[in-house]
């Protein structure tokens, strides 16, 4: 038996010190366990990885207005940062001494930035060696660098929400339109400026071998403003000729924070292709 299971914190925006936690459950075996209600979820409650967890989260919410003023770059770099712990739920079953024996455990791993390597053990940092008392004449601070390209990136995460399958009787009616919604998450802590270019960005034979033959219908540009950490949907149309396979994944999403005048849009990361079949009935 495995099983993962996903802690996500979500502070609440109180005066208080209050906390919601989400749990949520992946069965990779036969059997399945609701880890809120186990003594996973207590075993976590008690272990360093909550107080740490904890301890993070308070003084970033703490910290989001002086950010916001003083330091862009470190704002920005927080679009990456998570309070999240995996913790995987195993049995194994061991044969001594012509006797079967039947193991249980549990492995913590707390997560605290996209794209980081984590340990379920903590490192002990070895002991810095006696060195010498130098007076030195404190340095300048440097300048902060500018956020780089796939920084800014980050700012703004999509997904489409659709119907995998369609089914439209073309004989009928010529046209097949189809609802989508497409999810915008603002990641920063900061309010940020958004532009959703429905276009398709080539014409060309390559480009209609991605997406196919379909329009999206009304506006092809949207501009909205995102609240810290806010999430938009924004209901759109596709719009099909015939039946096939499509990707629905060519909206182009630019961003930048706001009161950010010398800041470009940056084209956001997109997200993995969104395959639709539509059906002719």
């Amino acid at each position: 038996m495995l099983q993962s299971n996903y802690i996500q914190q979500q502070p609440r925006v109180t005066s208080g010190t209050s906390e919601k936690y989400t749990f949520s459950d992946i069965i990779l075996g036969n059997e399945q366990i609701i880890s809120s209600t186990t003594p996973c979820a207590d075993f976590f409650f008690r272990s360093s990885h909550f107080s740490q967890s904890r301890t993070t989260c308070l003084n970033t919410a703490s910290a989001v207005p002086r950010l916001q003023a003083d330091n862009v770059t470190k704002l920005i770099q927080q679009c990456n940062e998570v309070n999240l712990s995996i913790i995987v739920l195993w049995k194994a079953y061991v044969v001594e001494d012509n006797k079967q024996l039947i193991l249980e455990g549990q492995l913590h791993v707390n997560l605290q930035a996209i794209g980081k390597e984590a340990c379920s053990v903590y490192q002990k940092q070895e002991a810095q060696e006696m060195v010498l008392l130098k007076f030195i004449r404190p340095e300048i601070p440097p300048l902060p660098a500018r956020p780089s390209v796939e920084q800014l990136s980050c700012l703004i995460k999509t997904s489409l929400h659709y119907p995998e399958s369609y089914d439209h009787h073309f004989l009928q009616k010529s046209l097949c339109v189809v609802p989508v919604t497409l999810m915008l998450t603002n990641c920063s802590h900061g309010e940020v400026d958004v532009i959703i270019d429905l276009r398709h960005k080539s014409t060309s034979p390559e480009a209609l071998e991605v997406h196919g033959s379909f329009t999206w219908l009304g506006q092809t540009q949207y501009k909205l403003q995102l609240k810290a950490q806010e999430i938009h949907k924004l209901q759109l149309k596709a719009c099909f000729i015939h039946a096939g396979v499509y990707n629905l994944g060519t909206p182009r999403v630019f961003a930048r924070l706001t009161d950010q005048g010398s800041m470009c849009e940056t084209s956001q990361q997109n997200s993995m292709p969104a395959l639709i079949i539509v059906n002719s009935i």
